[in-house]
C-alpha cells in the first residue's frame, strides 16, 4: 500500500511538473514583446497561451529526444542547440500569433511612438 501511495504521488507531481514547465514556456516571449507587463499577468498570459496546445508543446519537446544520445559528443551541442531553440521560438511566435509578437503590440502612446525625434533625444552620443 505504501509503494503505490508513493508511486502514485511521484507520477502525479512529475505530471504537475511537466505541466508547469509547459505553462511558463511563453515567460520570457511575453516580457520581451511587452516589458512593461507585470509578472502575475505574464504568468496568466502564459497559462491562457497554454491552454489547448499542451500536447502540441509536449509532441515538439519529445521529437528531440532523438538527439540525446548525440549530445554525449561536444560537436553536436553546438548544432542541435541552436536548432532546438530556433524551432522552439518559431513555435511559441507560432501559437501566440502575429498580433501579439509585432512591434505595435506595446502598451506606448501613439504620439510618442511615432515620434522620430524621440530615437534621436534618446543617442548619448
Amino acid at each position: 500500500f505504501i509503494f503505490m501511495t508513493v508511486v502514485l504521488l511521484t507520477t502525479l507531481s512529475v505530471v504537475a511538473a511537466v505541466n508547469a514547465f509547459i505553462s511558463m514556456k511563453f515567460l520570457p516571449h511575453i516580457f520581451i514583446y511587452n516589458p512593461k507587463t507585470k509578472c502575475f499577468t505574464a504568468i496568466k498570459r502564459s497559462f491562457a497561451f497554454a491552454r489547448g496546445n499542451k500536447l502540441k508543446i509536449l509532441l515538439f519537446n519529445l521529437s528531440f529526444a532523438k538527439f540525446i544520445p548525440l549530445l554525449i559528443f561536444v560537436y553536436p551541442i553546438f548544432a542541435i542547440s541552436p536548432y532546438y531553440l530556433m524551432a522552439n521560438i518559431v513555435l511559441i511566435e507560432d501559437i501566440m500569433g502575429e498580433r501579439y509578437c509585432s512591434d505595435t503590440f506595446y502598451d506606448v502612446p501613439e504620439d510618442i511612438q511615432n515620434d522620430k525625434d524621440l530615437e534621436t533625444s534618446n543617442n548619448l552620443g
